[in-house]
């Protein structure tokens, strides 16, 4: 049986590539206790990809860029510039897995949070082959 990749194994491929690419932490729920910087990891959604020879799904997700200080929006613009750094290089899935395209599909300029902090986000749709289709 061909079993698509759950979300929860693209969101710990995202956090780990992300934490080992910038050296800062990545969430996918941000503790109360977290300081600034830091990244977060949104699952955003998740389509099949029809394909007449391939299985393949597509999955959106959002990293957010989280800074200390509103309305200092440089040092935001370089956490952006490091995630996307981080994500020109394919995410690790498991085996039987295979990253076919990493893309970004646009960004939001930083914003001024209320409890101090300055937020971009960034999205990506990674699409993800899992098996070949066949005739019996």
């Amino acid at each position: 049986m061909l079993q698509k990749p759950s979300f929860m194994e693209i969101l710990a491929a995202v956090q780990n590539k992300v934490e080992v690419y910038t050296g800062l932490r990545c969430f996918d729920v941000v503790p109360k206790d977290a300081v600034a910087p830091y990244y977060q990891v949104v699952f955003a959604g998740q389509l099949p990809e029809d394909h007449t020879t391939m299985y393949k799904e597509m999955y959106t997700i959002h990293l957010h860029a989280v800074e200390e200080g509103a309305s200092e929006s440089e040092p935001n613009f370089e956490l952006v510039q490091n995630v996307s750094k981080a994500m020109a290089e394919h995410i690790m899935l498991p085996e039987g897995y295979e990253i076919l395209s990493q893309t970004p599909i646009g960004a939001q300029p930083p914003f001024d949070e209320t409890n101090g902090t300055t937020r971009s986000i960034i999205g990506y749709n990674i699409s993800v082959f899992y098996g070949y289709k066949m005739k019996i």
